[in-house]
């Protein structure tokens, strides 16, 4: 009925609250997928590195809320946080101290 109305859905009535650009996050979003690409994983550190700098290049010096990172997601789903897992015991042993020397003592035989 809202929309029939001419009402903005409340995603799009909030933006001019918001301190970076609709632009401005899509660099951000672009930005993670190019390092991803290149095998850099990205932190939450990192996230709110690249948006602290954007809004400083504004001209804005106020931190970053705490909770802008999950407010980020939440307006930008198909980005999603991913654990890290543990390495398995055969990529595990295969880092060991004495594997590695005999290893290289067979390979310079």
């Amino acid at each position: 009925m809202d929309r029939h109305h001419g009402k903005p859905p409340l995603q799009a009535s909030k933006q001019h609250l918001q301190r970076l650009t609709v632009q401005e996050e899509e660099s951000i979003i672009n930005a993670v997928y190019q390092l991803n690409a290149w095998g850099w994983l990205m932190t939450v550190k990192a996230i709110n590195q690249l948006a602290t700098e954007l809004l400083v290049k504004k001209g804005d010096m106020a931190p970053i809320g705490r909770n802008w990172y999950y407010n980020f997601l939440h307006r930008h789903p198909e980005l999603r946080t991913r654990r890290s897992r543990a390495l398995d015991q055969a990529r595990r042993d295969t880092v060991d101290q004495k594997t590695l020397k005999h290893w290289f003592d067979l390979y310079n035989t």
